[in-house]
């Protein structure tokens, strides 16, 4: 049986889990000389090569099968194609069997609600609105915008189905850099998001 592996970009490195196991593990990439702004996947052009053979070791260890994992990935919120594409060479080059990916805000919630998501990269604060697992609007802010009063404002014009104001609002914040937007709505761990994310794909 071809094993699971469910993994987690976030703005400071991997966070990954196989389907079987109940903890998940952190793989943290610190590069010196880090440029502000620049998320870390980045520097993989340039350092890709020893953290693909360093996480390569943790995930064959992880999997335990003779058969190459499936690779699930959860991707930032304002992951761009050129972001995608470097990330899956890497994880191809990590010995995946083949890549699945969604981006965080589609897996904040269940499948079935709809919902607006909040969350901050290394780039951005995203703001995004999620029917039923699509995403529909998205608008971005810099990562210095703190007005809760001007994000509400925000929120009910990003579509026309947030204009009544009575969608639920759901936070992803484990650096805790979005707390004057948590009167808004509710916050969703990291527990719950691994969670979630890898029971979207069982």
């Amino acid at each position: 049986m071809t094993p699971k592996i469910f993994i987690l970009v976030q703005n400071n490195g991997f966070v990954y889990q196989k389907e079987d196991k109940k903890e998940y593990q952190s793989f943290p990439v610190e590069e010196p000389g880090r440029i502000p702004n620049v998320p870390f996947y980045h520097y993989l052009l340039s350092a890709g090569k020893t953290y693909q053979k360093q996480l390569t070791k943790l995930l064959k260890k992880e999997s335990n099968s003779i058969f190459k994992p499936n690779f699930y990935i959860c991707l930032p919120d304002d992951t761009v194609e050129t972001d995608r594409n470097l990330l899956l060479g890497f994880f191809y080059g990590c010995g995946a069997g083949i890549i699945y990916s969604g981006e965080q805000c589609q897996y904040l919630g269940s499948k079935n609600e709809n919902y607006l998501s909040l969350s901050r990269s290394e780039r951005a604060i995203a703001l995004r609105y999620v029917k039923q697992g699509e995403i529909l609007a998205t608008r971005y802010y810099e990562k210095t915008f703190s007005d809760p009063s001007a994000m509400k404002q925000e929120m009910f014009a990003l579509h026309p189905d947030c204009q009544a104001g009575t969608l639920p609002v759901l936070i992803y914040d484990p650096e805790e850099a979005l707390v004057p937007f948590y009167c808004l709505g509710q916050k969703v761990s990291l527990d719950q998001l691994m969670e979630r994310f890898a029971n979207a794909w069982k």
